[in-house]
């Protein structure tokens, strides 16, 4: 007689006596056990004591593939292997997941959809009803926006105030590609030219922050660049070091191994070289995460008609506290390599608006 795999065995004792979360990983790895050995065929019975004794009710909604082992009203994510211990029982259609969760944001009337353990999914109405019409998570002040004369996409953190970044394709798709508003202009976006004589116009905003053609100028309206200067802002290089690392909205992170925004240039200064405020100001946030590290945020009031900030990133401690006035040229921490970094160097980051733009045109590197 063919005996089952210990491992096979052992998760059988867990899946009777532990926690529902140690039944779960318990669970998956005597199912793997089990069909790794070739015995799930001839022990298939055995599948009512890896469910717990409990009877097998799989289901599934019609927009995905996924299919849940639904117990106690509770519904369990299967894998594969779990799905081919059972015998490949049919799955009935639902209308909904138990735990989805409804979203729908204040550009469109799109609600999306999230299954546990599944990707997002925009419902079409006869799913929506399906669902039993359940009241989404409304997003009042956020959403996605395009503008009429530009390809990008922004995702709209804060609607009244501009605030947002450009998303890619793959960046939507994970929202569930959630419909966006057309529109020709965002609050707090601007047009502007690096000297008076330049031919070139350049856009910044939320969506866009480049050198526009001439047909999308005409397209925004033809509106009236103002000469961006490095001297009309005011700020001074927080370290005196060579450029490493270039601002991009698509830069191949160093660490992280994918394609995100660089939303601010490194400079390569050794650990410990002390970092200057850009501009008189106030720190408006001294924190610590794991991607910046260490890191303060300088609130300098209105420039140019703007909110200005700045932001230093990656200091080897933490800066001068929330609430500091600092002057220009204050030291508000020093070079460091905390967070997620790769070595010695100060990210800088100019954010009029709160929007970050890239730093060589606002001060000379």
């Amino acid at each position: 007689m063919l005996r089952p795999p210990t491992r096979f065995l052992k998760g059988i004792r867990l899946i009777m006596f532990s926690s529902p979360q140690t039944r779960r990983f318990a669970r998956t790895a005597a199912v793997t056990a089990l069909v790794a050995s070739g015995l799930a065929t001839t022990i298939i019975p055995a599948k009512a004591a890896i469910l717990g004794s409990q009877a097998v009710d799989i289901i599934k909604v019609s927009y995905s593939g996924k299919l849940y082992n639904l117990q106690n009203g509770v519904p369990d994510l299967l894998v594969f292997s779990e799905w081919a211990a059972m015998g490949y029982p049919a799955a009935r259609t639902v209308g909904q997941i138990p735990g989805t969760v409804y979203k729908t944001w204040a550009t469109s009337p799109d609600i999306i959809a999230t299954p546990p353990g599944d990707s997002p999914h925009k419902l079409t109405f006869a799913e929506w009803n399906a669902a039993g019409q359940p009241a989404p998570i409304r997003y009042s002040n956020e959403g996605f926006i395009k503008l009429s004369w530009a390809p990008e996409i922004a995702r709209m953190t804060n609607l009244q105030t501009g605030a947002g970044v450009p998303l890619s394709f793959a960046q939507w798709g994970s929202y569930g590609f959630p419909s966006y508003k057309v529109q020709q202009r965002i609050t707090g976006d601007q047009f502007y030219k690096l000297s008076a004589s330049s031919p070139d116009i350049y856009y910044a905003g939320p969506a866009v922050n480049r050198k526009i053609t001439l047909a999308e100028w005409v397209g925004a309206g033809k509106p009236t660049p103002y000469v961006r200067t490095s001297s009309a802002w005011g700020l001074i290089k927080p370290v005196d070091a060579r450029v490493t690392s270039e601002f991009s909205l698509a830069r191949m992170h160093p660490t992280l191994g994918y394609i995100r925004p660089h939303l601010g240039i490194d400079l390569g200064a050794s650990c410990g070289t002390p970092i200057k405020a850009s501009r008189a100001g106030v720190i408006s946030s001294s924190t610590y995460d794991s991607g910046g590290g260490y890191s303060v945020t300088i609130s300098h009031g209105i420039v140019n008609g703007v909110p200005l900030y700045t932001r230093y990133l990656h200091m080897r401690a933490p800066g001068l506290a929330s609430g500091t006035r600092v002057n220009q040229g204050t030291i508000v921490g020093y070079v460091g390599t905390t967070g997620s970094s790769t070595g010695c160097h100060l990210h800088f980051e100019v954010k009029p608006n709160n929007q970050a733009q890239n730093p060589r045109n606002y001060l000379t590197f």
